[in-house]
This record gives C-alpha cells, sequence and structure tokens, in this order.
C-alpha cells in the first residue's frame, strides 16, 4: 500500500509540474503573439484616401530630407520615429512644397512630449514663424493656451482640447486653403483661421515643405496622407529676355 501511495503522489508531482511547463509555455507563446501585435499595429495599415497621396511608406524616408542624419530620425515598426536625440536634425522636410492642400497626420507623443508639425516650412529662417507651426504637446486636461496642443504655435489656442493622453495615437487634419486654414485633431474642429485678417499670420510663406519637428522629446508619425488643392499664387515673368515690352525708363542715368 505504501508503493502505490508513494507512486500516486510522485505521478501527481509529475503531471503537476507537466502542466506549470504548458502554463508558462502558453503564456510565452501568448506574449510573443501579443508583442507582435503590437508591433503590426503600431504601422496601422489604411487605405490611402480616394485623391490623397502618402508622405510615408514604412520602410524608408524616401521624399523626405532628414540631412545631417545623426541618428535621431528613424522607421521603427512600420512607423516614422523620432528618439528626440541627437537634436539634430531640429525637423525632417518634404522634398516637395506645398501651397494649398488637405493633410491627414497620425502621431503619438511620449510623456512631456513637446514637437510640431511645420507648415509652408521655410529654407532658412524660423520654421514656426516664417511658415507656421501646429503644435504637439502632451497637454491633456489642461486649459487650452497658445502652446497648447492644436495650436497655431504662439499664435492662437484651440477652440477646445482634443489631445488624447501620451501614449495614445491622435489624428490630425488639416484644410490650407488661402487664406482659410482649417483644422481638426480626433475629430474635433479646432481652428478656423481666416489669414488674411490676422496680422500675426497675413504675411508668413503661403508655400513651402511639411516639417516634423524634434524637440528632444520621443514621436511618433504615421498614415501621412495629403491632397494638393488648386494653386491661389500665380507668377507671372515680367521680362521676356528679349525685349522691353512692358517697362518704361524714368529720369536719366547722368
Amino acid at each position: 500500500m505504501k508503493t502505490g501511495f508513494r507512486g500516486r503522489a510522485l505521478f501527481t508531482r509529475k503531471k503537476g509540474k507537466l502542466l506549470f511547463r504548458i502554463h508558462i509555455l502558453f503564456l510565452a507563446l501568448f506574449l510573443l503573439v501579443q508583442i507582435s501585435w503590437d508591433s503590426v499595429s503600431e504601422a496601422k495599415e489604411q487605405t490611402v484616401p480616394e485623391g490623397f497621396v502618402a508622405l510615408d511608406n514604412g520602410r524608408d524616408f524616401s521624399g523626405w530630407n532628414i540631412q545631417p542624419d545623426l541618428g535621431a530620425w528613424m522607421i521603427k515598426d512600420g512607423v516614422i520615429f523620432c528618439k528626440g536625440k541627437p537634436g539634430s536634425p531640429y525637423a525632417i522636410l518634404t522634398e516637395k512644397k506645398y501651397e494649398n492642400f488637405e493633410l491627414f497626420v497620425d502621431f503619438k507623443m511620449s510623456k512631456n512630449c513637446n514637437s510640431g508639425i511645420f507648415i509652408h516650412t521655410p529654407e532658412y529662417g524660423r520654421e514656426s514663424r516664417v511658415g507656421f507651426e501646429l503644435q504637439i504637446l502632451d497637454s491633456y486636461g489642461k486649459k487650452t493656451d497658445k502652446q497648447s496642443c492644436g495650436s497655431i504655435y504662439s499664435v492662437q489656442a484651440p477652440s477646445v482640447n482634443a489631445v488624447k493622453r501620451a501614449n495614445e495615437w491622435n489624428t490630425y487634419h488639416v484644410k490650407f486653403n488661402w487664406p482659410r486654414c482649417e483644422i481638426w485633431l480626433n475629430g474635433k474642429k479646432i481652428q478656423d483661421v481666416n489669414f488674411w485678417r490676422n496680422p500675426a499670420l497675413r504675411y508668413r510663406l503661403r508655400s513651402g515643405y511639411i516639417g516634423l519637428q524634434n524637440h528632444a522629446h520621443k514621436v511618433w508619425f504615421r498614415n501621412i496622407y495629403i491632397k494638393e488643392l488648386p494653386p491661389v499664387e500665380k507668377w507671372i515673368d515680367l521680362f521676356d529676355g528679349h525685349d522691353l515690352n512692358g517697362w518704361h525708363s524714368v529720369g536719366n542715368a547722368d
């Protein structure tokens, strides 16, 4: 009887160990699948809206200028990731300039993040002053001001605080058709500005690059779609290279 009891006890212990190992195995598989799913979900494939083109491809920086590249920007899990350091380049810019357009951008901020999306970015000069900056800031639940997420940086506060908590994805929707600029954040309209009627915005550039800012904080971007709208600016040649038709002389060159 004692031998049988020991045998059953030994069998029970072995069975318990086996079940424990199976449990650990399934837990490890679950975590592996979860990690893989998280990586896939970061990229979040979406169909490009009709009439739009994608400015990011989830593989490389084709269509962007990131020089000098000191390692602050990378493609990670299919999205554009700025690790915040080193501080150069301060922004990455599209290779193409845009005037009037409609734009969608998904972004995710780290805790206490400060970043931005530059519109009509110049080749030289301060991006947020010559063009303008659509602010990205970890300002969830706070009173809005001219530096809040959704503000036209240092010019106009958003009409409502629509940003989500840090580490959650947000979506900007921008429609710029001079002189009107409309901005939505997570489906809520937060800006409707007439640039001509605003002295601080009237003489900003009307055409320039789209830029993503590196402000020494971790920030992620994905699903960047743009559709160009008809231009308003029109340029004409005042000299055709042949004669002075259209010109007249004034005074004497003594």
